[in-house]
Order: structure tokens, then sequence, then C-alpha cells
């Protein structure tokens, strides 16, 4: 005599598939900002890049960014160009 239980039913696996999808959420959220704040930065930095008054240091310094971070986006701008 075989037993079937229908899990998807159960109290616990509701509770846990909706703290899954809230998590799932706040994630998205969190991941959503830090996209648009690393896009800023590099906006940021490719424009000040592109003016050519302050030097890579400078620019690091005033986007506090990396120096690294700077860099990169120097390579970008050259590769399309």
């Amino acid at each position: 005599m075989s037993i079937y239980y229908d899990i998807t039913t159960d109290l616990r696996y509701q509770q846990g598939i909706e703290q899954g999808i809230e998590q799932g959420i706040e994630q998205g959220i969190e991941q959503g900002i830090e996209q648009g704040e690393l896009k800023k930065l590099r906006r940021m930095v490719r424009n000040l890049l592109n003016k050519g008054i302050l030097s890579l240091q400078e620019i690091a310094e005033a986007a506090e960014v990396d120096i690294d971070f700077v860099i990169s986006v120097q390579n970008e701008i050259q590769r399309e160009n």
C-alpha cells in the first residue's frame, strides 16, 4: 500500500516558498541598485577622463573608486575609438 502526499500543499513548504520569493526580490533590488550605482560611477569616470583635466589618481579619488576601475574605463574608451 503506497501513500501519496502532495508536499506542495504542506504549510511549511508554502512558507518556505514565500520566504524564498521575498529573499529573491530583496536580492534583485539590491543587485539592481548596485548595477545602477556602478553604471553612474562608470559614467562619471568616463566624463572626467574625456575632460582630460585630472590625472587618473585624481579621478579615482574624486569618484571614490580604485585606480584599477579608472584604468578599466579608460581601456573601454580606447577600445571604442
